[in-house]
């Protein structure tokens, strides 16, 4: 009878942890879905259910924590991730997550802490998703002013990464702060695996990569953003220097106005056809590469930017 007793028991535990795992699923999807959608609100409520149904379901507490640093609710977020922690120990994406928080709340130290932890339990293995943790940490090191050590997690995420052309930008990026130019400048031709821009592929236009420009044609081609053509504008001035005749494809129309004014650019355009008469081409930001440019020949020539003579004349009597 008892051994009926103890089947009939073992059953029902087991029929009853059944719904509960049914019901913490279902609100998980629930709310991966409004995640989804961007209804972090809505998510988080559907994780808090989960978790009222299981309260060591780690995962669930995990995405309780990451939406509620979503929504600036950081103290909620640093609470359900402890108690992930508490779960388990050593739930690198827990530690990864509790380290967002601290950096998103100026706390390097902790923030720095939690990320230490989740790349030595990645080294171990035991996930993969931290990764970023090395990125993250690298992050505070250049804001830190610690440059070596920022290289040192650059790289930790590129091995891991397997060469990640992200990871190779974030490394590019702090060789040129160092003052690396060559190297700097070598790695950040990797955005091209990122950015693949339609002259990239125009095979009818060699690329230019140091030859003669005298009386030659040249496509320079913009890309990123406004700061990123204001600083690399000057290069077009440069190429001039060398006698090319500079023909601009600018993918920021609103610039035009502006661009307009420079003297060194011969031609403006915004769509490029194998119709186009032009003996190169060349992305706006990978010239100071080919230039070969040093922290000591960086091509300062003032102005390289130029307003309007009108405005010029009619703010001067203003003010």
């Amino acid at each position: 009878m008892k051994g009926m007793n103890l089947i009939f028991f073992t059953l029902a535990f087991c029929f009853h942890f059944a719904i509960q795992s049914s019901k913490t699923a279902s609100f998980i999807k629930k709310a991966q879905e409004e995640e989804k959608n961007k209804n972090f609100e809505k998510a988080l409520q559907y994780y808090t259910l989960s978790i009222v149904i299981e309260p060591k379901n780690k995962e669930a507490l995990l995405n309780a924590g990451r939406i509620s640093l979503i929504v600036h609710n950081y103290e909620q977020a640093i609470n359900y991730l402890n108690y992930a922690l508490k779960v388990d120990n050593s739930y690198s994406n827990a530690w990864y997550e509790l380290g967002n928080v601290y950096y998103v709340k100026n706390d390097y130290t902790q923030a720095k802490k939690c990320y230490e932890k989740a790349i030595a339990l990645f080294v171990k293995g035991i996930s993969s998703y931290n990764i970023y943790a090395c990125r993250s940490l690298a992050y505070i090191y250049l804001e830190e002013n610690n440059i070596d050590k920022a290289l040192k997690n650059f790289d930790l995420f590129v091995h891991y990464a397997k060469n990640n052309p992200l990871a190779k930008i974030h490394i590019a990026h702090t060789e040129l702060s160092k003052g690396n130019f060559k190297k700097g400048f070598d790695l950040y031709e990797c955005r091209r695996e990122i950015e693949v821009h339609p002259e990239d592929r125009m095979d009818f236009l060699p690329d230019w990569e140091g030859q003669d420009l005298n009386n030659k044609k040249i496509l320079i081609y913009t890309e990123q953003c406004f700061g990123d053509i204001f600083q690399f504008i000057r290069y077009a001035k440069r190429l001039k220097q060398k006698g090319a005749i500079v023909i601009l494809k600018l993918h920021r129309k609103e610039l035009l106005d502006l661009i307009s004014f420079c003297p060194y650019i011969d031609k403006i355009v915004f769509n490029v056809s194998p119709s186009l008469a032009a003996d190169f081409k060349v992305r706006m930001m990978s010239i100071p590469r080919i230039l070969q440019e040093t922290p000591k020949t960086v091509y300062n020539s003032q102005p390289y930017l130029y307003a309007c003579p009108k405005l010029i004349m009619h703010y001067k009597q203003k003010l």
